[in-house]
């Protein structure tokens, strides 16, 4: 119960759990974080002594990953560097499809469709694929001239080829 309130309370980036523990094993305590809604998404990576033998049961069980051990650091440097990227990921990714709900719940109904020279031009300057196709979407149900690219070097070229009426331009841009 003290290491599953400690957790709680921490909320670390990861956890790394071992499954041999005193009075409650690790699959237990594996179950039960899985079970919470606010452990549900934590990274778990095991690290146990009991060899590869028991990693399909404790990946079935809701492990990130596993490692057997003795490991070396590097092995464990990035292990722990990849399952935390990943979650982080991940955690973008679920923020961007609740903002996207919001959006999509709260837009008002599409305007009456211009003549296509009075339609406003956009252009989108986006790196990130998910964040690019939702705004093209949000912005086409509103009969916008939807124009994108990906890469600060292209974004003069594009503004001045398409004369947009905004700019929604991403500020951490590669190469630019």
């Amino acid at each position: 119960e003290a290491t599953l309130q400690m957790i709680e309370q921490a909320m670390p980036d990861l956890l790394i759990l071992d499954l041999l523990l005193p009075r409650v094993d690790g699959w237990e305590i594996l179950k039960i974080l899985r079970a919470k809604a606010t452990t549900r998404d934590l990274p778990i990576l095991v690290v146990t002594s009991l060899g590869a033998s028991d990693a399909e049961r404790t990946l079935a069980l809701g492990a990130d990953d596993y490692l057997s051990k003795p490991i070396s650091l590097s092995v464990l440097t990035d292990t722990v560097s990849r399952l935390v990227a990943e979650a982080e990921r991940r955690r973008r990714e679920a923020e961007a499809e609740k903002v996207a709900e919001r959006l999509l719940r709260a837009r008002r109904p599409a305007a009456v469709q211009e003549p296509a020279q009075a339609r406003r031009r956009i252009l989108v300057v986006e790196d990130n694929p998910i964040n690019l196709e939702l705004m093209v979407e949000l912005l086409a149900c509103e009969a916008y001239e939807v124009y994108t690219c990906g890469d600060g070097r292209d974004v003069m070229r594009l503004a001045k080829t398409h004369r947009p009426d905004l700019i929604l331009l991403d500020i951490n841009l590669p190469h630019i």
